[in-house]
C-alpha cells in the first residue's frame, strides 16, 4: 500500500499530564488501513518548518474514520501542533512503516507489553488488537514521573499492569483515590493486578519467565503481591521506548529465548525512506526505520552499534 497525503480536520484536542497531548483527527483513509505500530507524518504548514513531525498511532476507530495521536510537546514544532484548535485542517501522510506482526498469535497465550515514556502510546492500539484475538496481556510501563492517563488506559485490556517511575511518584497513584493498589475488577473482565515501584521498567520483568518474584515495594499491597500469577510464561514480548530500554528488553528476551519485537524511536525527516535520515544498523546491514520499521525483530538489530 502506498501512503498518501491527506488534509484532515482536528475534532478533539486534550491536555494530559507532563506535556502529553491527545489529538483526534477525522481521517477515514488512514483509519481503514492502519495497524498497531505504524505512524503518520504531521505537517506544520508554516514556512519556517519544512519537515513534518512523526507521531505514532495511539488508537484507530475504523467505523468512525478517526485516528488518535498521543504526543509529547518536546519542541517548537510539537508546541504548534498542541495549539491547533478544533476544526483546524491538517496535512497528514500515512499510515507509514511496518507495524507489529500479529499473525500467529492465538487466544489464551500470554504476552508481555513493555513501554517506556511516550513509547507507551503505540502499545494501546497494540493491546486493543491483541485482546480481540483473545491474547492475555501483562503490561509493563516505565516513566520518569507518574503518568496516570497512559497507565489507566490499559485497564480495559490487561491482566496485570506494572509501573515503574524513576522518581517514585507512582506511589501517589497507587495509594491515592481511584489508584492502582491491590486487585480491581472491571465489568466483563478478569482481575487486574497492579504493581508500582521506584526504578526502571526493566526492574519489573520476571527474573525468570517460569518464576516471578515481585519487586519489593512499599507502595504495593501484600494482597496484590500474593495475587500475582506465579508462572507468567510469555510466548512473546512486544516493546516500544527509548533505545537503552529496548536494548535491555532485547537482552532479557534473548536470555530467556522469548520472541521479541521492538519499535524503534529514531529521528525522521520524510517518513518515506527518501532522505535516509533514520538509519538503523542491523545484523545484515543498514536499514531505514521509517521504511523497514519502525518495528523490527529484536534479533535483527545490532545493539552494539
Amino acid at each position: 500500500m502506498i501512503a498518501k497525503q491527506h488534509v484532515r480536520v482536528v475534532i478533539e484536542v486534550n491536555y494530559g499530564e507532563n506535556n502529553i497531548f491527545t489529538m483526534i483527527l477525522k481521517a477515514p483513509e488512514i483509519a481503514k488501513d492502519a495497524k498497531a505500530g505504524q505512524f503518520v507524518m504531521v505537517y506544520l504548514d508554516e514556512d519556517r518548518y519544512l519537515l513534518p513531525r512523526p507521531i505514532s498511532l495511539y488508537d484507530v476507530d475504523k467505523a468512525k474514520g478517526e485516528i488518535t495521536l498521543v504526543y509529547a510537546v518536546a519542541g517548537s514544532g510539537t508546541k504548534i501542533i498542541s495549539d491547533w484548535p478544533v476544526g483546524h485542517t491538517v496535512r497528514v501522510l500515512g499510515p507509514l512503516g511496518n507495524g507489529f506482526e500479529l499473525d500467529g498469535f492465538k487466544a489464551g497465550e500470554r504476552v508481555a507489553l513493555v513501554g517506556g515514556g511516550i513509547g507507551v502510546a503505540p502499545l494501546y492500539l497494540l493491546a486493543k488488537e491483541l485482546r480481540t484475538r483473545g491474547v492475555l496481556l501483562d503490561v509493563y510501563l516505565g516513566f520518569r514521573s507518574d503518568m496516570p492517563r497512559l497507565t489507566r488506559c490499559f485497564e480495559a485490556f490487561a491482566q496485570r499492569i506494572c509501573v515503574a517511575t524513576e522518581d517514585g511518584s507512582c506511589e501517589a497513584t497507587v495509594s491515592g483515590e481511584g489508584g492502582l493498589e491491590g486487585t480491581s475488577k472491571l465489568p466483563n473482565h478478569s482481575s487486574i493486578i497492579h504493581t508500582a515501584v521506584k526504578g526502571y521498567v526493566t526492574d519489573l520483568l520476571p527474573a525468570s519467565p517460569a518464576l516471578h518474584t515481585p519487586p519489593t515495594s512499599t507502595t504495593t499491597s501484600q494482597s496484590a503481591h500474593s495475587a500475582i500469577p506465579p508462572h507468567p510464561t510469555y510466548t512473546s514480548i512486544l516493546t516500544c521506548g527509548p533505545i537503552p530500554m529496548l536494548k535491555a528488553v532485547a537482552r532479557y528476551a534473548k536470555t530467556h529465548s522469548i520472541p521479541c519485537q521492538v519499535s524503534l524511536e529514531e529521528r525522521m525527516a520524510c517518513g518515506l525512506g527518501a532522505c535516509k535520515a533514520c538509519v538503523v544498523k542491523t545484523m545484515v546491514g543498514y536499514r531505514l526505520c521509517c521504511l523497514n520499521g519502525p518495528v523490527f525483530d529484536s534479533k535483527e538489530v545490532n545493539w552494539d552499534a
